[in-house]
C-alpha cells in the first residue's frame, strides 16, 4: 500500500513554510513492506519517525518501507522535510491503526470459598468456554480451586484464535468463633471474650449494653452496664479478605442478694430454712447468733441455709441475729447485719 502525505513548500526570504495534514491509516498486525510517501522536492531530505514498527528502507527519502509490529493499537507516524537550505518546516503528523487480535481475559487469581466470581473475555467476536458457555462473561460460585479454558476468536485481518487457561485459587473463609470466660452474665461484671480463630485474622466486635459499642481487637475485656437481652457480634477477616461473622444473644442478670425476715422450720418443706436469695454472688459467708451473741450456725455458700437447729437440738421461736459478708461476680462487696424470726 502507498500512503501519500502531501507537503507544499513556500520559499519566502529563505524561510520555509508548509501546509500540514493528518492522516489515519489502518494496517494488519505484522504487515511488512508498507509504503509511505510524500511529494519529492529536489534537494530536500526527509526525516521519518515511526512508532509501533520499524523503517525497513528509505529513511531520509520521500518514500519509505515500513514493517509493522504485531501489537495492535494506535501508533504515531511523522515526517519532517528540510529543504536544500536546511530550513525545516512543520512536522506532518499521522496515526496508524494496527489491527489484530488483542484478546484479554480478566479474572481474580484467588477468591473466597462460596464467592461468586465473574470471568470476562475481551477483544473477540466469538467465545467458547470449557464448560460449553459461549458468552463473553461467565459467573461461577467458587467452592474449590477451579481451572478452565476460554477460546477467543475474531475476524481481524483473517480469523485469529487464542486459548487462555484460567486458574482461580479458592481461599478458605475464617471461622468467627469466640468464648467468654463465664457462662452466666451479670450487670457490672467484667468478662473476657477470647477469639478462637486464626491469630492472623483481623477481628472486630459489636456489643450491646457494655462499656464498648464497637472495638477492633482479638480478645476484649468488657463490663456490662445494663440488664436484659443483648447481642454480641463478631466479624473476622483473613489476610485474603475473606470474612465470617457470628451473633450470639446473652441475658444479662442483675446481681443482688436478699435475706428473708422469718422462717418456719416445721418440716412441711415450705420455708423450712433461713437462707439468702441472690444472683451473681461469688463468695458468701453467713453467721447466725442467739440473743446472747453466741454463734449457732455458719455457712460459706449462699445455697446452704440454717434449719433452726443448734448442735442437733431444735431451737425455740425467737429472734436471732445474723451477719452477711459476700462478694459478687462484678467485684462488688456486700456486708450487712440483721435479725430473723424463727416461728413454730
Amino acid at each position: 500500500m502507498i500512503l501519500k502525505i502531501n507537503i507544499s513548500l513556500l520559499l519566502l526570504l529563505f524561510i520555509v513554510c508548509e501546509v500540514r495534514s493528518q492522516i489515519i491509516d489502518t494496517v494488519c498486525a505484522g504487515d511488512i513492506n508498507v509504503i509511505y510517501s510524500v511529494d519529492q522536492h529536489a534537494g530536500s531530505t526527509y526525516q521519518w519517525n515511526i512508532n509501533g514498527g520499524r523503517i525497513r528502507s528509505g529513511n531520509g527519502q520521500a518514500t519509505i518501507l515500513v514493517d509493522w509490529f504485531s501489537q495492535p493499537g494506535l501508533y504515531h507516524l511523522s515526517v519532517l522535510e528540510k529543504n536544500i537550505l536546511n530550513c525545516a518546516g512543520d512536522q506532518v503528523e499521522a496515526f496508524v491503526l494496527i489491527r489484530g487480535k488483542n484478546f484479554k481475559v480478566n479474572y481474580p487469581p484467588q477468591a473466597c470459598i462460596n464467592d461468586t466470581v465473574i470471568i470476562t473475555g475481551n477483544g473477540g467476536d466469538r467465545y467458547l468456554w470449557s464448560n460449553g458457555d459461549t458468552n463473553s462473561s461467565i459467573s461461577i460460585k467458587l467452592v474449590r480451586d477451579t481451572s478452565m479454558v476460554i477460546r477467543i476468536s475474531a475476524n481481524v485481518c483473517g480469523i485469529q484464535t487464542d486459548s487462555f487457561p484460567i486458574k482461580i485459587k479458592a481461599v478458605k473463609n475464617p471461622v468467627a468463633s469466640f468464648s467468654p470466660d463465664i457462662s452466666v452474665f451479670y450487670k457490672d461484671q467484667h468478662v473476657l471474650f477470647n477469639y478462637m480463630g486464626s491469630p492472623l485474622d483481623n477481628v472486630s466486635w459489636e456489643l450491646e449494653k457494655s462499656t464498648y459499642n464497637k472495638i477492633v481487637a482479638r480478645n476484649i475485656n468488657v463490663t456490662f452496664i445494663d440488664t436484659g437481652q443483648a447481642y454480641i457480634k463478631l466479624v473476622s477477616v483473613n489476610n485474603a479478605g475473606c470474612r465470617d461473622s457470628i451473633i450470639k444473644m446473652i441475658n444479662i442478670k442483675d446481681e443482688h442478694i436478699f435475706m428473708p425476715n422469718a422462717f418456719t422450720p416445721n418440716g412441711d418443706k415450705l420455708n423450712d430454712e433461713f437462707k439468702a436469695v441472690g444472683h451473681g454472688i461469688k463468695t458468701f459467708r453467713m453467721t447466725v447468733f442467739n440473743r446472747w451473741g453466741e454463734e449457732i450456725f455458719k455457712s460459706y455458700s449462699i445455697l446452704d441455709g440454717w434449719n433452726g437447729f443448734d448442735k442437733g437440738d431444735a431451737l425455740p421461736s425467737d429472734a436471732y441475729g445474723y451477719s452477711i459478708e459476700a462478694i459478687g461476680n462484678s467485684g462488688k462487696s456486700y456486708s450487712f447485719n440483721g435479725s430473723v424470726t424463727l416461728l413454730k
